[in-house]
Formats: structure tokens, sequence, C-alpha cells
């Protein structure tokens, strides 16, 4: 299908500019995996829908993760039922919010990740890694929906995947400070 041409088309764009963000701004945001699927989840929910529904599977599954630290069980035991509780509890965001079920079952699974995080870092580091994967995916929702891009994608793909190897070799070579540390070493390398 044309839907299908056009995502695997942009895939590799998208990943590249979340490299390029990585690189040129250190916004971490879970890798790439992270941001491209909620893109995608997004894309597919609608933005709203799958930002709010995102926000209500992060907030189970938290209160989940902290609720059964009590029992002394496996860690894939916990992520188990971690994913059973915000399974069904997702289950009514097919009913009130007519999520589609692909783009739920990314968020489900994408939980983990999260909670993952939770576990081995500081709360600070959790918030401001999830706020950076909700800007860098709420970015890729537009960037893929963004109509004059994807009707590029459709008529000169060649240029697109040439010009994406291209920007992604650069990136891939960029040796130098990022943004935010030239305003931290601002007085260090005297500007």
């Amino acid at each position: 299908s044309p839907e299908a041409l056009v995502l695997l088309l942009l895939l590799p764009l998208l990943a590249t500019i979340i490299a390029l963000a990585r690189y040129l701004f250190g916004v971490r945001g879970f890798g790439i995996f992270t941001p491209i699927m909620l893109s995608v989840a997004f894309l597919i929910a609608g933005l709203e829908s799958g930002f709010f529904m995102f926000l209500i599977i992060l907030g189970v599954a938290t209160l989940t993760r902290l609720s059964i630290r009590q029992f002394k069980i496996h860690y894939l035991s916990r992520m188990a039922f971690l994913i059973w509780f915000v399974s069904l509890v997702a289950l009514g965001g097919l009913v009130w919010f007519k999520v589609p079920i692909f783009s739920l079952l990314i968020l489900i699974l994408l939980a983990e990740s999260f909670v993952e995080a939770q576990i081995g870092k500081r709360l600070s580091e959790v918030v401001k890694m999830t706020i950076e994967a909700l800007v860098l995916s709420v970015g890729g929702a537009l960037f893929l929906s963004f109509q004059p891009l994807r009707l590029f994608a459709i008529s000169q793909p060649e240029i697109l995947v040439f010009a994406t190897l291209a920007l992604n070799i650069t990136v891939g070579r960029f040796s130098g400070l990022r943004l935010t540390e030239y305003r931290r070493f601002k007085k260090l390398l005297g500007k």
C-alpha cells in the first residue's frame, strides 16, 4: 500500500533526525527505537488520542511497578504482570478513546522500556528522558504526517533514499561539541 511505502521510506530519515538530535543537542530520549515506535503509534492513533493514551499507560505502568515492588518475584514475572495489568487498563482505551489496536499494542509494549529506566536511574533523569522521548515522538509523528514530504517520498523515492544515506553518514561522522556543551563550557571556550 502507498501508506506502508511512505512509512518505509520516511522511517530511516526519522531515525537519522533522531540521531542528529542526539549528537547536536544531546537529546537522549530512550535511543532511536522508542521515539520511532511512539511516533508511529501517535501517527496511527492520532496525536491527541495517542499522547493521552500513552500518559495513561505510563502512569498505570509506574503505579503497577510501585505496587508490585513489595512482592519478591523475579524481574520477568514482574514485567509480565505489569504488561498484563496495563493491557487490562488499555482495553478501556479501545472502548473509550477508539485507539487502533496496533498503536495500543505499541504503547503497551513500550511501557516496559520506561519502567525499566525507572528501576535503574534517578527519577529526575527518567523524567527528563521521558520528556525528551515525547518531544521526539510528537515531532516524529508530525514529520511522518507532513503531506509535502509524504508526496515527495512517493514521487522521488531515490532522492529521499540517497539523501537519507548522505545525511546519516554526515551525522555519523560528527565529532564536534553538542550545542548544549557550547553553552555549558562557554567560559572555557572564551565566547
